[in-house]
């Protein structure tokens, strides 16, 4: 195994076991805490797993060219991270607290317009990465409604 592979297992080994370690430390606080804490931790993801951030920073600028600062490019991509860690720990959130939780905190608008379309045939949802998406779309499965979701493998890739 050449040296890039080997240095790419150990910071993909590294980056899990971060992530079941914030799992471990968090599970007993709540969401509040949590989306404080993912600030914290996601501003040390970004500086600690340097790879992700140069794939990151380079995929910005490809997106923006000079159209943004370099130093306008680095928040965004330090509140990418710091949004990631965020959603990971709010899944797991939600995961471990069940169905009610996730009906106490997310509510539907606009359901009518699904109810009226569905009649007529299947309806195609297509969102960003917005928010907790995946966690509308469990509520929307666990009540009833027909539903698939299909997501992109997160690449390395710049």
């Amino acid at each position: 195994m050449s040296p890039e592979k080997n240095f790419k297992t150990i910071s993909d080994y590294f980056s899990l076991s971060l992530i079941r370690l914030l799992f471990i430390l968090v599970t007993p606080f709540s969401i509040h805490f949590i989306n404080r804490f993912s600030d914290v931790a996601g501003f040390a993801v970004y500086w600690i797993l340097f790879s992700r951030r140069r794939v990151a920073l380079k995929n910005l600028d490809t997106a923006f060219g000079n159209s943004i600062s370099k130093r306008g490019k680095r928040k965004i991509a330090l509140e990418s991270f710091q949004n990631l860690v965020k959603g990971v720990l709010e899944l797991r959130y939600y995961y471990l607290r069940g169905p009610e939780e996730i009906n106490r905190r997310f509510s539907y608008e606009g359901l009518e317009n699904y109810t009226r379309l569905s009649e007529k045939g299947p309806v195609l949802f297509i969102s960003a990465h917005i928010g907790q998406f995946p966690i509308i779309v469990c509520k929307f499965i666990r009540d009833g409604y027909k539903a698939h979701l299909i997501l992109k493998a997160v690449s390395n890739k710049p």
